[in-house]
């Protein structure tokens, strides 16, 4: 998520890591997908929901979306290189940062 002067629009490579329930809806334990500059955590979880289908749309809202090991808020811009975690809460916990009913990202608090 740090700036790296990437001009809005340029392409750039993002690993996305699945873990547990979500490793297990998309069918695999990571994706390295191809971005525009400036795509957010929220655009991406959106093609997160096109690409892997109703299986992990179902996971979705209970899963913490970390980029590069913190909590992401829906509106982080994404930087060439970073490493996107999908984690379902461990054991009915709850999770730092989780996508709300409505499939958005909501960091601690909600919005």
């Amino acid at each position: 998520m740090e700036a790296t002067g990437q001009s809005l629009g340029a392409a750039q490579t993002v690993t996305v890591l699945f873990f547990a329930n979500a490793r297990e809806a998309a069918g695999r334990s990571r994706a390295v997908l191809a971005l525009s500059g400036g795509t957010t955590v929220a655009q991406l979880v959106d093609q997160l929901r096109s690409r892997y289908g109703t299986g992990l749309v179902a996971v979705l809202p209970t899963c913490a979306v970390w980029v590069n090991g913190l909590p992401a808020p829906e509106d982080a811009v994404l930087s060439d290189g970073d490493e996107v975690a999908v984690l379902p809460p461990i054991s009915g916990g709850s999770s730092c940062s989780s996508l709300g009913v409505d499939g958005r990202v909501q960091p601690p608090g909600g919005f």
